[in-house]
């Protein structure tokens, strides 16, 4: 468990150093990372996250994007799991498709 927190943490960390994603839960209890795109960066604002998804999907990458429960069905997310074979390396993976 330790391990995929760690490996959690480096991507959660890794994606906001982007600037083009924001956290949900910043406090990462679980292993499961939900993002949302930073819609104050002027040069996404045609990008949506079920285009990102999509996108990752044709690179191998199984990221689920949704609409969050009813009265913040506005907030659209990627939903990502740390399982323990996803590694440091594969973070990295992921980080440079993205």
């Amino acid at each position: 468990m330790n391990n995929l927190m760690t490996t959690a943490t480096y991507l959660a960390n890794k994606l906001e150093k982007t600037g083009y994603f924001n956290l949900l839960d910043e406090e990462l209890t679980l292993p499961i990372l939900v993002i949302q795109l930073n819609k104050n960066k002027k040069d996404i604002k045609d990008i949506t996250v079920f285009d990102i998804s999509r996108k990752l999907r044709e690179r191998g990458w199984l990221v689920p994007a949704y609409t969050l429960p009813a009265d913040a069905e506005h907030i659209a997310v990627l939903r990502i799991i740390i399982k323990e074979n996803f590694t440091l390396d594969m973070a990295n993976l992921l980080i440079d498709d993205i």
